[in-house]
C-alpha cells in the first residue's frame, strides 16, 4: 500500500499542484493540515 501523507501546505499552490501529480501512484492521501496562511489571501 502506497501512502501519500502531507501537511503545512500554507496556500503553496505549486507544492498542491505536485501533490495532486503524486497522489496518482497513491492508495490512500492524507493531508495533516496547516492549509491557509493566517491573513494572507482573504480578500
Amino acid at each position: 500500500m502506497k501512502i501519500l501523507a502531507f501537511s503545512d501546505v500554507h496556500m503553496n499552490v505549486d507544492f498542491m499542484q505536485d501533490v495532486v501529480k503524486q497522489s496518482e501512484m497513491a492508495d490512500v492521501v492524507i493531508g495533516a493540515g496547516d492549509y491557509a496562511s493566517f491573513g494572507v489571501g482573504g480578500d
